[in-house]
Parts: structure tokens; C-alpha cells; sequence
């Protein structure tokens, strides 16, 4: 629990399907394992280095981010991911981001 601690921003348990776009690589796809408002965590096939930009296309949304960091699981990746941009689509993406907004009284500057 002290991990959860850490973390400002709630989180949802989700499993949509998502396509990884890195530039010059093939799509990685992977599965929501939770999201929040600043980031979301993948569970794919393939890696993908820390700091690379990513591309997250989901079932009516497309977000940017960066690769916070990745881990081997098994026979899959975990891959921590800080989103820079809010869905440009609305659907399902843009409705479990939304819903995780602070409460008011909550977003002071530096937390």
C-alpha cells in the first residue's frame, strides 16, 4: 500500500486494448491496466525505452505521453507511461480521465 500512497491522482482498473506508436518502430499493442489523470499504465507484448514519446491509440481516443519506465513481466511489459495531452476523441479514454479530476480544494500548485 505504500506504493499507492505515493500517487496523487486516483486510479482506474481498466483492460481496453491499445495500439503503442513510437516513431520508426512497428505498433506494440497492449491492454489499459489502469489510468489517471497524469498517466497510464500498459501491459504489451514488446518494450519500450524510458524517455521515448508514444502515440496511445485506444477505442475512440488518441493520447500523447512519455515512457516513464518499463519492466519485463513474464512474457510481457509493463509500461508506465506520462501522458502529455488529454484524448483528442471522445470515448472511453476521455471519459475515465475526466472522471478522475480532483476534488475542489485539491489542485494547489506543487501538490
Amino acid at each position: 500500500m505504500e506504493e499507492n500512497n505515493r500517487r496523487r491522482e486516483r486510479r482506474i482498473r481498466s483492460r481496453g486494448p491499445v495500439q503503442l506508436m513510437v516513431a520508426g518502430q512497428s505498433p506494440i499493442s497492449g491492454k489499459i491496466y489502469d489510468i489517471s489523470q497524469g498517466g497510464i499504465s500498459v501491459e504489451a507484448e514488446g518494450g519500450i525505452a524510458a524517455g521515448l514519446a508514444v502515440e496511445i491509440e485506444g477505442e475512440g481516443f488518441v493520447m500523447d505521453g512519455v515512457v516513464r519506465h518499463c519492466r519485463q513481466e513474464g512474457e510481457t511489459f509493463r509500461i508506465g507511461i506520462v501522458l502529455e495531452s488529454r484524448p483528442v476523441s471522445e470515448g472511453p479514454g476521455e471519459q475515465l480521465i475526466g472522471s478522475t479530476a480532483p476534488s475542489p480544494g485539491t489542485d494547489k500548485a506543487g501538490g
